[in-house]
């Protein structure tokens, strides 16, 4: 197999098989160096570091460094316990990694990570600093720089990096010590940041107001421009091959899936990798996350997906011409097209609860039900999430990112009618429950206070057929049967009043809208909605009567409880 081959082969696995297939080879050495640096370390964290810790020592400099700016810091702070880790995993590799750390980095950076893990002190007189003590406090490998270390923990891997530096590079040792002893612990800290920062500049993890532009909404007419632009992003300047995980483990089914299919440009498939890798840094940056396998992973599936979106609304389905739309500009500008719907409802959901009084926010939340409440609070994340609906039985998990045109689609559906819900109930027919009244029983409470829309809507549709009026408040268990022989069993004689007994119970609910017209609680132009909301409240009344037989002095089946706002003494009949 030619080493074109192998190099291939290796970019095709994954994980622990892609080490495998590279320390295998006669080649190990090329191979693992030319994987781009994204590559290495998504390899590292999913097969772990000390798993990985052959695949580590075969990289060059630049490949490691990548590896311990992500690792080492915490935002602009060095991390000790993540600093010790990796000078152990050095030491496994006969030290050449840490030679060669020593070697190739930046003054300023050895120095500041030294000062993190330990402090130096140079005397004039050892025997009277000794005193009566058999051993010196300090550590000393030369009796000339003393060594104390910040954290005992610290001390045994410390001692033998120390030795080992001394032992191999006498010079490169003197120099690090005087370093230590001699610079401000803040500004080399500041300076190996700043250093630090510029490398991952280029690698997407920007700083964190220029990362959040990819949530920024474009200027009105940019997408237009977008589907008509004739001017070819540069290709980017990075590594001979680019990360091929970047387009790996997909959903197939998305359309951007379907107009990468299209690409033949190799050019173009590497800037779209490189392009992608870049958005999911800058997502990891702005979202607050810390890289391991499982955050560039999921990073890099929302970049994917939202510029799935972004071609979707610029596209409408046209794949070909998806293509040139990719060819001519760059992927952030498709993905915040992507983004913006999304933002869009964040701000409409954002304004519709905190219209809510604060202390009875958590109630109206609450009455939305499910899953209207769900979606809102999704919604009302900082990034917003997307609602996985029952329906969607294959999914264990209940959020996700937003993947599609469609998702959105229902996610904007579903809050319009939570709108229509809160402003039906709360704005219009006045409802409100005082949370703060004693209730005798914990029992009675719980069923009481647990009322949402469904529970309330299909109380006010018995009040309606029972008593012909609109109303809110808990039911006489009276009218339960009576509503049932009038709604639902029209073979009931006793039960049937003269004056609707030859009403269907379309008619009946039909004349239940028209009077909530009147009453002012519903506008025409809301009846299309608020008739998609009254099916799923009348499919829930329906299944709450199914199976349970009613006589017009016979108590009501505690099932009917949970589904009805009823105000008789609950504890005579649970």
């Amino acid at each position: 197999m030619s080493f074109q081959e192998q190099l291939e082969q290796v970019y095709r696995l994954r994980g622990s098989k892609k080490i495998d297939q590279i320390i295998s080879s006669p080649h190990a050495l090329k191979l693992a160096r030319m994987l781009p640096e994204e590559e290495v370390y998504l390899t590292l964290k999913e097969v772990g570091e000390e798993d990985a810790l052959l695949l580590y020592e075969l990289t060059d400099f630049k490949q490691a460094q990548y590896i311990y700016d992500l690792e080492w810091w915490d935002k602009e702070e060095l991390e000790p316990d993540k600093v010790v880790f990796w000078l152990g995993l050095m030491l496994e590799t006969n030290s050449r990694k840490l030679m060669e750390w020593v070697r190739e980095s930046e003054p300023e950076t050895l120095v500041a990570v030294f000062q993190k893990l330990i402090r130096i002190y140079v005397f004039d007189n050892v025997d009277e600093l000794r005193g009566d003590a058999d051993e010196l406090y300090y550590f000393s490998v030369d009796n000339l720089f003393f060594i104390e270390f910040i954290n005992d923990e610290h001390e045994d891997i410390l001692k033998k990096v120390i030795t080992e530096l001394r032992s191999r590079d006498r010079q490169e040792y003197y120099r690090l010590m005087q370093g230590i002893s001699w610079s401000i612990a803040s500004e080399t800290e500041e300076n190996a940041a700043d250093l630090r920062r510029s490398r991952l500049d280029l690698k997407g993890f920007r700083e964190l107001h220029e990362a959040m532009s990819i949530y920024q909404p474009l200027p009105g007419n940019m997408p237009e421009r977008m589907r008509l632009s004739d001017v070819r992003p540069e290709i980017i300047p990075e590594h001979e091959y680019s990360p091929r995980y970047a387009l790996e483990r997909q959903k197939k089914k998305l359309y951007f899936s379907q107009v990468l299919a299209l690409v033949s440009d190799k050019q173009l498939l590497d800037r779209i990798r490189f392009e992608l890798i870049q958005l999911s840094h800058r997502i990891l940056v702005t979202d607050g996350l810390k890289p391991d396998y499982k955050t560039l992973q999921q990073s890099l599936r929302k970049a994917f997906d939202m510029v799935n979106i972004g071609l979707e609304s610029l596209c409408s389905g046209d794949p070909e011409q998806a293509l040139a739309v990719i060819e001519h500009n760059y992927l952030e500008h498709i993905f915040r097209v992507g983004y913006e719907p999304i933002r869009q409802i964040h701000d409409r959901t954002a304004r519709i609860v905190h219209a809510l009084e604060h202390d009875t926010r958590e109630f109206w939340l609450a009455f939305l039900d499910h899953p209207w409440g769900d979606v809102v609070k999704a919604m009302l994340k900082a990034r917003p999430q997307f609602y996985v609906s029952d329906s969607e039985q294959s999914s264990p998990v209940r959020e996700r990112d937003f993947e599609t045109s469609k998702d959105i689609e229902l996610t904007n559906e579903l809050i319009g009618q939570a709108e229509l819900i809160l402003t039906f109930f709360k704005d219009r027919l006045g409802f409100h429950l005082d949370l703060s009244l004693p209730i005798e029983s914990p029992l009675i409470g719980a069923l009481v206070r647990d009322i949402d829309w469904i529970k309330l809507f299909n109380t006010m549709l018995v009040q309606y057929v029972t008593q012909n009026v609109i109303k809110l408040g808990p039911l006489d268990i009276i009218q339960i049967p009576v509503f049932y022989g009038l709604f639902f069993d029209r073979s009931a004689p006793d039960i049937r009043l003269d004056a609707v007994s030859e009403i269907t119970q379309v008619e009946l609910f039909e004349r239940f809208v028209v009077q909530l017209q009147q009453h002012g609680a519903l506008h025409k132009d809301e009846l299309t909605l608020f008739q998609h909301l009254s099916e799923k409240a009348l499919a829930k009344l329906s299944d709450m009567f199914e199976g349970i037989i009613l006589e017009r002095t016979s108590t009501p089946d505690y099932r009917l409880f949970p589904g009805l706002w009823i105000k008789e003494e609950l504890h005579t009949i649970m």
